[in-house]
């Protein structure tokens, strides 16, 4: 889900998404990395590189 709204230009809600994901499996590197890819592309470069960080 999260994918799809990335790539819609959706970003706020693609990230909602990916935590929701990260909510119900706290260890899905996937997920932070795909957070961490739609926190760059809103210019967010340190939170970015923490969801890298995690993944």
């Amino acid at each position: 889900m999260g994918n799809a709204l990335k790539d819609q230009g959706k970003l706020e809600e693609a990230i909602e998404a990916y935590n929701k994901a990260l909510a119900i499996k706290p260890d899905y590197a996937e997920a932070y990395n795909n957070m961490g890819n739609a926190l760059q592309d809103q210019g967010k470069l340190e939170e970015a590189i923490e969801a890298y960080n995690k993944a």
